[in-house]
């Protein structure tokens, strides 16, 4: 269920499906092509807050991106794909898409926390980060 709501949210925010008009770009470096049933609607109203969320926020918008952040801790190659950044002139946000059982908090949130390194690493320092977690 977590997997399948994940790829209807990509599948949304990436082919401008969503129910909010963004004021952000969506640079997306390859061409999404999910399965046909991934147009059903089982999982739109729980993933309309999220959307509405990020429809709302400043910055370049970046789905699914891969962060590398192996050197800060001595390892070459480790990372992981962060579901979304959003990169300001002055402020990067990191936010994961939980979705099914169970909450996740962001306080000390280990892999927020990485995915931050990574980020930094990619876009550079700023002086101001924020991580959050969308959760319906």
């Amino acid at each position: 269920e977590g997997t399948r709501a994940h790829e209807r949210f990509e599948f949304l925010l990436a082919n401008g499906r969503t129910p909010v008009k963004a004021e952000v770009p969506v640079p997306v470096d390859r061409q999404v092509i999910l399965p046909a049933d991934l147009f059903e609607e089982d999982h739109d109203e729980e993933l309309v807050p999220m959307l509405e969320w990020i429809g709302g926020q400043p910055g370049d918008l970046y789905l699914e991106t891969r962060v590398d952040f192996g050197d800060v801790f001595g390892y070459v190659g480790l990372g992981g794909t962060a579901d979304i950044l959003l990169v300001e002139p002055d402020r990067i946000t990191i936010a994961d898409l939980k979705f099914g059982r169970g909450v996740v908090e962001v306080d000390r949130n280990p892999q927020l926390l990485t995915y931050l390194f990574g980020a930094v690493q990619q876009f550079g320092r700023r002086p101001f980060y924020r991580l959050a977690i969308l959760h319906p």
